[in-house]
């Protein structure tokens, strides 16, 4: 019963991707109804499409763990085990990978991710259960296949679980017990195909292990494609004001190239064991053709902050992240609302849409008088006299106008244009996001609009500590100041 099951599960993950490649093409020519319902974020970021993905990923694992073969819900959870990692597997590419087929962002993914692991783990957990149950103690301990896969399983919880209570640096290097577990999974599995003959259990570990090598090799390409693109510190700066430091940099990579909007993984190694992921910004200025801004907040920053640039080894991972704004034909105008650092990602996709002939407006709300002397020279010859930008200590107001004012005034003007679609993007703390969210549900005017949110929520909330989540909440965090 459960190898039809399954097979049609697997069919399934591939006419999800061919449905998420085609509502993802919608995004090159203006949204309908029904694909911005689907694609538009809703909850904590979330689209009914993944959702949808995700719930439908549920239903098939839960089938295949309750509808047992003649080998019992021992061999059913462990094919739904099989099953699970197959699929966390897929969404765990930093490139090219099953996210892109679904026109996906790289954060989105992430997320998938997480949640489909914390999945594997639990029907893992189940598995494991129900083999001490109907094997005993002994038998399991004397086998070198049971033993992997409880290996495995411990080293995947250890992997995971530290996520809400360390720092990102302690994080990422504990997570890679899980890939190490994934290994002796993959040993499991193989044996078992070996020993059972089924072509479910061959299928399974053969869906796993083709992933596993791809994951493998890209993994591999960025470590060595990354050694091409050393960085030359043409400017380094490091500016206190108001108990707050900012790094600016300026970096010359010859043949590195990134669109509008991406991000990258700056590589530290006498600082950091791990990458951190900034914003990348174009630039033409001191002689560089990378600008990194940063808010100094975390440990990784504090340190990036005291050293000496110059004599630091820097290189850069990536492009990372899909351009985070529809194209041309998409809409007539698109509206930035940034808080603090925020601003980052649209000091190149900002004048990016400017040049394709989108008009548009800036929102934006800081503290730092240093961040704005820095950022203005990339966004001035594109602002016009609808923005608004101020120094203050609350986001929720610029200039004595808030969010929802703003917003009611933007689409009054631009309507009266005879503008009927536009795109509103937020990178800025929760509450902003929320505000423009409620503004778009009361608003009465004739615009329709489609809202982007940047919060670059990659992993569970994690603690203060150190303030290096990659969780943008009450602050503007992650690629723009600490990670």
């Amino acid at each position: 019963m459960d190898n039809w099951i399954i097979f049609s599960g697997f069919i399934g993950i591939v006419l999800v991707g061919i449905m998420g490649f085609l509502l993802g093409a919608t995004k090159r020519v203006p949204m309908t109804s029904f694909s911005e319902l689907c694609l538009a974020a809703r909850f904590q970021s979330w689209s009914f499409a993944n959702l949808t993905g995700i719930l439908a990923s549920f239903i098939s694992m839960l089938m295949i763990a309750i509808f047992a073969s003649g080998h019992g819900h021992m061999n059913s959870t462990g094919n739904a085990t099989g099953l699970a990692m197959f699929l966390t597997l897929l969404f765990a590419f930093y490139k090219f990978g099953y996210h892109s087929i679904l026109q996906m962002s790289r954060e989105s993914a992430w997320r998938i991710h997480y949640t489909l692991g914390i999945a594997t783990l639990v029907i893992g957990l189940a598995h494991t259960v129900l083999v001490f149950q109907q094997l005993g103690v002994s038998v399991v301990f004397a086998s070198m296949t049971s033993v992997f896969g409880l290996v495995s399983l411990g080293l995947m919880f250890m992997g995971v679980i530290p996520a809400k209570f360390v720092i990102y640096d302690h994080f990422k290097v504990l997570h890679f017990l899980s890939f190490i577990g994934l290994l002796f999974t993959i040993y499991h599995m193989i044996d078992t195909a070996i020993r059972h003959k089924s072509l479910l259990s061959i299928f399974t570990a053969g869906a796993n292990c083709i992933v596993l090598l791809g994951y493998i090799g890209q993994r591999i390409y960025v470590s060595v494609a990354s050694s091409w693109f050393q960085a030359v510190v043409q400017k380094w700066e490091v500016i206190s004001e108001k108990q707050q430091k900012y790094i600016f940099l300026y970096l010359s990579i010859p043949g590195f190239r990134f669109k509008p909007g991406q991000w990258t993984r700056l590589s530290v190694p006498s600082l950091s064991t791990v990458s951190h992921p900034f914003t990348l910004i174009p630039t033409d200025k001191h002689d560089a053709n990378v600008a990194i801004f940063i808010k100094v907040t975390g440990k990784f920053t504090k340190k990036l902050a005291a050293s000496d640039g110059r004599n630091l080894s820097l290189s850069l991972q990536g492009p990372y992240g899909l351009p985070s704004l529809p194209s041309l034909p998409s809409c007539e105008l698109v509206l930035f609302v940034v808080g603090g650092t925020g601003v980052t990602p649209a000091l190149s996709l900002l004048p990016s849409v400017a040049a394709c002939g989108q008009k548009t407006s800036l929102f934006w709300c800081l503290r730092s008088e240093v961040l704005l002397q820095h950022a203005l020279p990339f966004l001035q010859a594109n602002l016009d006299d609808l923005s608004c930008i101020t120094v203050k200590g609350h986001a929720e107001t610029v200039g004595g106008v808030s969010v929802t004012e703003w917003l009611e005034k933007m689409e009054k003007h631009h309507s009266s244009e005879g503008l009927r679609r536009g795109t509103i993007f937020v990178c800025g703390p929760a509450s902003m996001a929320q505000e423009v969210r409620m503004a778009m549900k009361v608003s009465k005017g004739s615009m329709k609009w489609c809202l982007h949110v940047e919060q670059f929520q990659f992993l569970p909330m994690q603690p203060k500590i150190g303030r290096t989540s990659r969780t943008r909440k009450a602050e503007v965090a992650s690629k723009h100041e600490e990670v």
